[in-house]
């Protein structure tokens, strides 16, 4: 069980490293379906590591209308 935990650990960690080197090189604020697309990911999944990324200050979201998009927080 450990075993397991500690690999979903790293999983999380590796994909919210790649969400915040896409945020990180966008010339403006990204959604998450243009995050989710580069990463051919569901949106659902990179909502939920946003949401989390945002919840500990590292990027910051606004909508758009209906759209949430991204930038790295400064």
């Amino acid at each position: 069980m450990i075993e397991s935990t500690s690999k979903s650990a790293i999983n999380r960690r590796k994909i919210e490293e790649e969400i915040l080197g896409i945020i990180g090189r966008a010339k403006k604020p990204i959604s998450t379906a243009d995050i989710a697309s580069q990463l051919k990911m569901s949106w659902h999944t990179i909502i939920r590591h946003c949401l989390d990324l945002e919840n500990r200050a590292k990027i910051f979201k606004f909508e758009i209308g209906r759209i949430a998009v991204w930038q790295v927080k400064k």
